[in-house]
């Protein structure tokens, strides 16, 4: 198709002055192009002549000089100082080595290279393509009828547009319009997408976002107060609330709270540092100003994620009882279901409204009372249940689920806990002394799966390697690494396997499943101790050296084939 390309860029000097009112603009403003005219058109930019020297009766300020004079060209800038010499593509701003290599000062509205195209027989607008320029001096005083429009469209759009101009008042306005103008090469068509197209083209725009989401209200309340009134965030806490009331119940589908710090810190199954509020990365807790330490659930679900906090205390902190308290979020950071959005369906969700219901209005307000005690309040520990727990250690001791403890010497690789979805196996290689043969086996590697997740193994690094990580973390068999956040955390399908914030050289190491089995490695100069975690559902399901979880020591060493071998004669250690 043809394309019909108009750009129009603005400079307006301004001064700030007090205003005492605004008219209505609306017939002003419709016209979507500030205005140029026939006599405004630049004939000596359509040959050979790339620039034309402008002479200004003012000085326009530009990034620490002033100019009386400005160049316009075909190629879509306005340039000062020196001229723009030719530039190679892909072009580079700035001028790294500026100081040796030519640094042209220019205004790059869309700078290529450009010829004029063609006008289009459907086009409404009979004027030549090329470049038009005007400048428009002294608004503030002209009381004529084109200047009083300019002033006051001036002034409303950059109001409106630009942050912390409430009081801007337009000076001086230059008017440069390039109009059906292609790029070399392309004559008369040109593809939209090489540069925005102010005369209402849509344009396909590539976003990529560079940093976590960030609260704008400190640049857009001005804005927000002119649009949505004195209270507008209310207006959006309002509007929050009842797009969440329309929305099923999450919160009786999440894990139970811990009901103190030292039960959290000891459920590695379910429950994982919260890097927001952790006492030992970031103990700053913006959103849980009076907490020392938050977990959080690491594994996305249907139902959400679950958040506990802790006090100075050590105790559960409630939403109900002050708004710095437990929060569970409806969406997990990691976007699960697929209908999210990782981490932005959780600002919308569970983030915005800690601002716009409490942050930026008061904690007695009652969007945050509703939001507290109604919307996204705290779940109590009266139904948690502690997780069973056994251990490897030493050379080589074991303590089962049921507490109970033996010496096993054997060499090899066992399984440590089985169970109809999830599989646990050590590597136990007899102890090197240098000193002789010693009968004792310590253990040296540990691996992990559950149902059809990655297998994730951790094994001891040989001593000559531990200079900067004491363990190896693979992958299905590849090396990953825990350097810093964050990396410290790696979610997998169904997995989840972090280093905590305060490990520096990789020596301890967190697998989390879905269902709540947790493993943990721990290396300590060269030797290594493991931990598993069960949740109740485990319960006589489980088998291997760490036993069967049921209360009863007795079962505590059945065979694959379901015998029962009696403790006694193996002989506790």
């Amino acid at each position: 198709m043809v394309f019909k390309c108009l750009l129009t860029t603005i400079l307006i000097i301004a001064n700030y002055v007090e205003h005492s009112g605004s008219e209505d603009l609306e017939h002003i403003r419709s016209h979507f192009l500030y205005p140029y005219y026939k006599q405004d058109y630049q004939d000596n930019l359509t040959g050979p002549t790339l620039q034309l020297h402008k002479t200004l009766t003012f000085h326009l300020p530009f990034f620490g000089s002033r100019y009386n004079y400005t160049r316009v060209s075909l190629d879509g800038y306005l340039g000062f100082s020196d001229p723009l010499v030719q530039e190679t593509y892909p072009l580079v701003f700035p001028v790294k080595n500026w100081s040796q290599n030519h640094d042209p000062s220019i205004i790059g509205i869309f700078y290529t290279k450009c010829i004029p195209g063609l006008l289009p027989p459907n086009d409404t607008d009979p004027r030549k393509p090329g470049v038009y320029f005007r400048v428009e001096s002294n608004l503030r005083a002209r009381p004529d009828p084109l200047g009083v429009e300019l002033r006051e469209r001036l002034k409303q759009d950059i109001r409106e547009g630009v942050i912390g101009t409430d009081d801007f008042i337009p000076k001086h306005a230059i008017i440069a319009t390039w109009k059906n103008v292609s790029f070399a090469g392309g004559g008369s068509k040109m593809n939209t997408t090489r540069f925005l197209d102010t005369d209402k083209t849509k344009v396909p725009v590539t976003v990529t976002i560079w940093s976590e989401p960030i609260p704008l209200a400190w640049y857009f309340a001005p804005q927000w107060e002119q649009k949505f009134g004195k209270h507008w965030a209310k207006n959006f806490c309002d509007r929050w609330i009842r797009d969440d009331e329309q929305l099923p119940n999450f919160r009786e589908q999440l894990p139970k709270c811990p009901c103190s710090l030292y039960q959290a810190l000891a459920d590695k199954g379910q429950y994982m540092s919260d890097f927001l509020c952790d006492k030992d990365w970031n103990p700053k807790c913006l959103f849980h100003r009076s907490a020392v330490h938050c977990v959080r659930t690491p594994n996305p679900t249907l139902q959400g994620e679950q958040q506990c906090c802790y006090d100075r205390n050590y105790f559960l902190m409630l939403s109900q009882d002050q708004q710095w308290g437990s929060y569970p979020k409806r969406s997990h950071s990691l976007g699960y279901p697929r209908t999210k959005v990782p981490t932005l369906s959780q600002w919308y969700h569970d983030i915005v409204p800690r601002f716009v219901c409490c942050l930026w209005q008061s904690e007695s307000s009652q969007g945050c009372e509703i939001l507290r005690h109604e919307r996204r309040p705290t779940q109590d520990c009266v139904n948690y249940e502690s997780p069973g727990i056994a251990g490897v250690y030493g050379n080589l001791h074991i303590i089962t689920f049921d507490d109970l403890e033996y010496t096993f010497t054997g060499k090899g690789e066992f399984v440590l806990v089985r169970s109809s979805s999830v599989e646990v196996q050590g590597r136990f290689e007899q102890v090197l002394t240098g000193l002789g043969e010693v009968r004792a086996t310590e253990l040296t590697s540990v691996v992990a799966r559950e149902n059809s997740t990655m297998v994730v193994e951790v094994r001891r690094r040989p001593k000559g390697a531990r200079w900067r990580y004491h363990l190896d973390v693979l992958f299905n068999g590849r090396r990953v690494y825990f350097d810093r956040n964050p990396t410290k955390v790696k979610h997998l399908p169904g997995v989840t396997v972090y280093v905590p914030s305060y490990i520096f050289d990789q020596s301890e190491v967190v697998i989390m499943f879905e269902s709540g089995l947790g493993v943990e490695v721990i290396e300590n100069k060269g030797c290594l101790m493991a931990r598993v975690y069960v949740p109740r559902k485990f319960i006589n399901q489980t088998r291997g050296l760490l036993g069967n979880w049921s209360y009863d020591i007795s079962d505590d060493f059945t065979l694959p084939n379901g015998t029962k071998t009696l403790w006694e004669k193996m002989g506790p250690g």
